[in-house]
């Protein structure tokens, strides 16, 4: 939607066009936590999207993204990660509840295969298409790793990667880093976990996910 717009179309098309077309997905997820998610369903199951958010995101922020899909002929599938949105919280505690905290990295995954077996594949779409933002691309990544005959093709916005370069010296890796980001955003990076993405020819590229905590300073603009 052309943005010029959207702040006068958003109330009067987007939001009926949501409350009319969703369909409310929930479903017990790793550690029996309620994952809440949307489909939305054209009518000749063609292709279908899932859309794996990045961090601290809920679908309601896609709604937008989702509709403009949904005019382009794609069904939609989207569900919250646990601990964010509104799926339920790995903590207990009230004051911890807008942590975005999980015990295990894998449990995003396994939550994903569940929404994917358990919900997409029985809509019979002759295609399926998955679409990872930030944290969400790593989390796709994973996925992928063990299950790429699930999907037809993947795409990784901004995703959490960092490219093992095991033939460079750390410390030209750390100069170039600082050319592009800066020392401060460079310094603040975080190692969260290792990945490994496989396509369906057998192609395995090797990456160290990362969690940029000065996202807005990175050369592709992301929000996690």
């Amino acid at each position: 939607m052309i943005d010029d717009h959207l702040q006068d179309e958003y109330g009067t098309v987007i939001v009926p066009f949501w409350k009319e077309k969703n369909h409310p997905i929930s479903f017990q997820g790793t550690d029996g936590l309620k994952i809440r998610g949307m489909a939305f369903l054209q009518p000749s199951p063609e292709t279908t999207i899932v859309i794996s958010s990045g961090q601290s995101e809920s679908f309601l922020k896609y709604k937008e993204f989702v509709h403009d899909l949904y005019l382009q002929g794609y069904s939609v599938f989207i569900a919250d990660h646990r601990g964010q949105g509104l799926s339920d919280r790995v903590l207990a505690d009230e004051t911890k509840r807008q942590m975005g905290h999980v015990r295990d990295f894998q449990d995003y995954v396994s939550d994903l295969r569940k929404f994917y077996r358990d919900f997409v594949r029985p809509t019979a779409h002759k295609k399926h298409v998955l679409l990872g933002h930030s944290m969400g691309g790593c989390i796709a990544s994973l996925y992928l790793e063990k299950q790429y005959q699930d999907f037809d093709a993947a795409v990784l916005s901004s995703p959490m990667h960092e490219p093992r370069l095991g033939f460079l010296p750390t410390g030209i890796v750390d100069a170039m880093l600082d050319l592009e980001l800066g020392p401060a955003a460079r310094r603040n990076t975080r190692l969260t976990n290792t990945a490994t993405t496989r396509t369906k020819n057998s192609r395995t590229d090797t990456f160290r996910s990362t969690l940029e905590s000065d996202a807005s300073r990175v050369r592709r603009k992301s929000c996690c």
